[in-house]
């Protein structure tokens, strides 16, 4: 097709809606039926075509709605058009005719030239089979409890042909049928709109959207937009590098054990508007301390803001079952993040079988999430690994069942290797509180123990004993570990805290005796200038 627009209309009226839409270097072309104007924009005989929806004194034109759905078009644009077939209807305000422009092209993205538009999505959606009471009102909810105003809604009958969101099969028995159509003020990079759109869609067996469009725009705007619309590339599916999302930092202190503090939560995301995730590692990679419930409910209270519900939760829960107890101290219980109340719709847990099942080597893991996350996501592994290896799946399989049986027998599958592994831990925190000025997080999950040097390192110049190796970071100070003692430490740097650093207690008694002795003596030999 060559660089002039063509938009199809059907009727004098069209006509005139067409012609608001585009200037008078466009081809307006006249077809018979509103259908075959559909079909053509769907063979890609024309750009564009406009679409009667509804009058402001005859009602909606059901038919149409049908259309949209049968040829897989997208609303891109809305036009209210003042009826002016007799002078009565000229001379009275209130009766228009709606139309939609429509494209084969779905486009979402915001250019500078339609800034301060209001925007409108259009949408539809139905349920399969059940015998569930209520549906439609769930459905309508999604959008009352994020503030979102519906304009309208419509209802159609359903012949089942329209293809299930969930790819699901099944026979529908109900003998009345329908589809509801919704427009909803806003547009889909909305966060709020965005988190009900993904609502819905568990909701449903069905749901489609036809559009995000400008509500009103001139007639030099509209022509400027769709021309940048009738480019025939083809486009899959953008997937942003890790680069177009710059970390955040949320800083957490020593004091409050490394824990996210939702006050600093809260101001965080209200400075950076633009976040869409936070990261939460619960039980802590490399603190080694555990969220409370109690202390998660209050993460999650400021996530149920307005402002925030657009906000994903990314939750590493790995190391959920390495807790330990203290006498004295209240039970430490893991809950996950996607249990608490609204926060399942967007929670993405992150676990595996490295920690609790010991198969680190192998590197099988796995993501649970509602499945409008899973999805792409699928799409993504497939392009990169395609899938775990064969032993791996294999190992995985048979520890989940192992799992099964030990939570059905009432048993704790791991109860010898977690007294193991706490001895170990009361062993390394009794050296840790022996050592002068050695500053930590007390450890009450996973394997790891997070140190504060800032002591020995901030504003200083540390030296061997000989001064033969200047230790001026933490950094080098692990390095130098690692060289002379043979002790592997990791550097806080590798954690955003420049004066920290993590030891890790999962090896045998021997090695960690060994480099609580080569740590100690290191620092006891330092000498400053």
């Amino acid at each position: 097709m060559g660089a002039e627009l063509k938009i199809a209309y059907e009727g004098g009226e069209a006509e005139r809606a067409a012609r608001h839409f585009v200037d008078n270097s466009a081809s307006a072309v006249a077809y018979k039926r509103v259908e075959n104007a559909c079909a053509a924009v769907k063979n890609e005989e024309v750009d564009f075509a406009v679409l009667p929806i509804e009058s402001s004194t005859l009602g909606s034109i059901h038919a149409n709605y049908d259309l949209l759905l049968k040829y897989g078009l997208h609303v891109v644009g809305e036009y209210d058009q003042q009826e002016s077939s007799t002078p009565e209807q000229e001379a009275d305000s209130t009766s228009y005719t709606r139309f939609l422009l429509l494209s084969k092209k779905e486009d979402l993205a915001l250019d500078d030239m339609t800034t301060g538009v209001e925007f409108k999505t259009s949408l539809v959606f139905g349920f399969k089979d059940s015998t569930a009471k209520g549906m439609l009102t769930r459905a309508l909810t999604v959008f009352s409890q994020r503030d979102l105003d519906l304009t309208k809604i419509e209802s159609r009958p359903w012949d089942g042909e329209a293809p299930q969101q969930n790819g699901e099969e099944f026979v529908d028995t109900r003998r009345y049928k329908y589809l509801f159509y919704v427009d909803v003020q806003g547009h889909l990079t909305d966060a709020n709109l965005a988190a009900a759109m993904r609502r819905l869609s568990e909701i449903c067996a069905f749901v489609r959207i036809l559009g995000s469009y400008a509500t009103s725009q001139s007639a030099e705007t509209v022509t400027a937009e769709l021309s940048s619309k009738t480019g025939r590339d083809e486009t899959g599916t953008n997937i942003t590098m890790a680069d177009k999302y710059p970390p955040i930092p949320l800083r957490t202190t020593l004091e409050e054990n490394y824990l996210i503090n939702p006050e600093e939560l809260e101001k965080t995301l209200t400075t950076h508007p633009d976040a869409k995730a936070i990261i939460l590692c619960n039980p802590s990679n490399p603190s080694g301390t555990l969220h409370s419930p109690e202390h998660l409910e209050l993460i999650a209270t400021v996530l149920r803001k307005p402002q925030f519900r657009h906000i994903v939760v990314v939750s590493d829960e790995i190391y959920e079952q390495l807790l330990y107890q203290d006498e004295g101290a209240p039970e430490r219980k893991h809950v996950s993040f996607a249990t608490l109340p609204g926060m399942y719709e967007r929670t993405l847990l992150v676990n595996g079988f490295s920690k609790a099942h010991a198969m680190t080597g192998l590197r099988v893991g796995f993501l649970a999430a509602p499945k409008y996350y899973i999805d792409p996501c699928t799409l993504l592994q497939a392009q990169l690994t395609s899938c775990p290896n064969t032993v791996g799946q294999v190992a995985a399989v048979e520890a989940l069942k192992y799992e099964l049986e030990c939570m059905d027998k009432g048993e704790r599958r791991i109860t010898e290797v977690m007294k193991n592994l706490d001895t170990k831990r009361r062993y390394i925190v009794k050296r840790l509180t022996a050592m002068p000025n050695v500053r930590f997080a007390y450890p009450t999950s996973a394997f790891y123990v997070f140190l504060d040097l800032s002591s020995y390192f901030k504003d200083k110049k540390a030296f061997t004993a000989d001064k033969s190796v200047a230790l001026m970071s933490v950094d080098d100070f692990c390095a130098h570990l690692l060289q002379d003692s043979h002790i592997a430490v990791v550097p806080g740097s590798e954690f955003g805290d420049e004066f920290g650093m993590r030891i890790s207690y999962a090896s045998s008694m021997e090695a960690i005796a060994h480099a609580m002795d080569g740590m100690e003596n290191l620092l006891k030999s330092l000498v400053f200038e």
